[in-house]
């Protein structure tokens, strides 16, 4: 590495921690190339990892501290637990070194140089942590002989798992937002039987603009039951108060 002598020695420690990870990422790669069916590996671990690097260590933590199952079969494949173990160092490696390169970033634009010290300090301990896991990685791969099919099927797993995680998380959205677009269409619905509200021909115009009102309602005719549903229970409600 090569600085200019009037650069600050902050800075230098950035560039120098920057050349390191870069070293460093190049070893693993090369190194998960040799294993021929993890070629793409570390293209593929940095891709797995760049969203957010410090809530990644507990979503590797808990991905690799349950049983992993190759896909959702009967029958599916459980990966073993040396090879778990391995990988959990395997990928805290690749995210330290994603998190050491998001505070090197973060700590060239810093506007002081107290500031700029503080981040040298979160660089170096995320390098520091990397290449401890980067160590234990190395001395299991040999220890338990595992093999470049086994790193591609842990990240395929991991892959799979975070979409899983992904999906589930989308349903669940979309299912607080149809019970927010329910209520708001009830709301629609008492305001038009009060006669304070918009005015409909009947359940069904009242099914159709409420779904083109609401994006989380897709289905006319079920917003048009609901409908029917409110306005029976709103007159049974008012037979017996009168009764």
């Amino acid at each position: 590495m090569s600085a200019d002598p009037d650069m600050s020695p902050y800075k230098i420690l950035i560039l120098a921690a920057q050349e390191r990870i870069q070293n460093t990422l190049n070893g693993l790669n090369e190194l998960l190339r040799e294993a021929g069916d993890a070629q793409e590996a570390g293209v593929l671990l940095v891709e797995f990892l760049k969203g957010n690097p410090e809530a990644n260590i507990q979503l590797i933590e808990d991905f690799f501290s349950s049983p992993v199952f190759l896909d959702d079969g009967a029958d599916a494949e459980q990966l073993s637990n040396q090879i778990l173990i391995a990988m959990r160092s395997l990928f805290l490696t690749f995210n330290g070194l994603v998190l050491a390169d998001r505070h090197c970033a973060d700590a060239l634009t810093a506007e002081s140089d107290s500031l700029l010290a503080s981040g040298i300090y979160l660089v170096w301990d995320a390098l520091a942590n990397a290449e401890l896991e980067r160590g234990k990685f190395l001395g299991m791969k040999r220890g338990y002989n595992i093999k470049g099919s086994d790193i591609a099927t842990a990240i395929k797993a991991a892959r799979s798992k975070q979409g899983r995680k992904g999906a589930d998380a989308k349903l669940a959205n979309d299912k607080k937002g149809k019970q927010a677009a329910k209520a708001k269409a009830k709301e629609a619905c008492n305001a038009w039987q009060n006669g304070t509200g918009d005015k409909f021909s009947g359940n069904d115009d009242f099914g159709l603009k409420m779904v083109a009102l609401h994006e989380a309602l897709t289905s006319p005719r079920v917003v048009s039951g609901w409908a029917a549903e409110w306005r029976k229970e709103r007159n049974e409600n008012r037979k017996r108060r009168t009764s």
